[in-house]
């Protein structure tokens, strides 16, 4: 089965980009794995056939039911599988995790670069981020709507200090042809093993630095760094009174419904913003994730 990984740091957009290409094939099956307990993307992600996995890692605590439920696929069923890690796994687990599965073939790793939280996520989360990057066979760098030019052209620099063999998009990727995109996953992805790089003292996004200088030998559970608070059934009188309940350094991403002036409505909150859109579902659960600074 043809396989496209998809990753990106938390709030980067990777679930806009799965939908953006869903309808290549029609033998296609989404694998989604959600940091916390409850899974607000597969009610976002626009394909019948999803495979939700929840409450942790893929590449550690959840590794044998990740494995488990690929070999339980059917290869004649599904010509092509994404999978979506959580935001915070690092690609080298993953592909170290798939490398010996002789019904998948990986062709590409697909990193979503959040352009406006570049310099926060690269220097505070260096070790997820970094490797995200170092890792993948296509980039595309998004939030750019309100960017400089100049600005997307310094982290696109950036990035191709860590990765100078990626194909790199500085384009929205919502404004290109789909079949156009998936005509870049031809190639089969080499599972090569590559260093983690971090580096840089610059502008902190939350109230704890968590940079490390050492290798990073052993694997390290994103459970450990970041917590999930869910939430259910909150209400506001107003956009202005989430905002304040969403206002810590602390909160690195926070989605779900929520409801405003008696309208439910879907909230995405990243470090570049506040989005607030029509609910597409009827799921009162909304999910924040915050850095564990205890």
């Amino acid at each position: 089965m043809k396989t496209v990984i998809v990753s990106g740091f938390l709030g980067s957009g990777k679930t806009t980009f799965i939908n953006h290409i869903l309808g290549f094939s029609k033998n296609t099956l989404v694998l989604e794995n959600e940091f916390g307990d409850v899974s607000i993307d597969s009610m976002l992600i626009k394909n019948d056939d999803i495979i939700e996995i929840n409450s942790g890692c893929i590449c550690c605590g959840l590794k044998s039911d990740f494995k488990e439920i690929i070999h339980k696929i059917d290869k004649d069923q599904f010509e092509y599988i994404i999978i979506e890690p959580t935001g915070v796994a690092k690609l080298t687990d993953i592909l170290e995790v798939l490398k010996d599965e002789e019904n998948l073939q990986i062709q590409k790793c697909v990193t979503i670069v959040d352009c406006d939280s570049y310099i926060c996520f690269h220097d505070d989360f260096g070790e997820f981020f970094n490797d995200q990057i170092k890792n993948a066979d296509i980039i595309y760098i998004t939030n750019i709507e309100n960017l400089e030019e100049e600005k997307i052209e310094e982290v696109k620099k950036s990035i191709e200090q860590f990765n100078k063999h990626a194909i790199i998009h500085k384009e929205d990727f919502r404004k290109i042809n789909p079949n156009d995109i998936v005509s870049e996953f031809a190639d089969n992805k080499k599972q090569d093993k590559h260093k983690c790089c971090c580096h840089g003292d610059g502008h902190k996004c939350c109230g704890k630095h968590h940079h490390h200088d050492h290798e990073h030998n052993e694997h390290s559970h994103e459970d450990s760094r970041f917590k999930t608070n869910v939430q259910k059934k909150l209400k506001f009188d107003s956009k202005e009174d989430l905002e304040k309940f969403l206002d810590s350094k602390s909160i690195v991403r926070a989605k779900g419904n929520v409801e405003i002036a008696d309208k439910k409505v879907f909230v995405s909150k990243t470090l570049s913003g506040l989005e607030v859109s029509d609910s597409l579902s009827g799921s009162d659960d909304f999910v924040i994730i915050e850095v564990n600074n205890e």
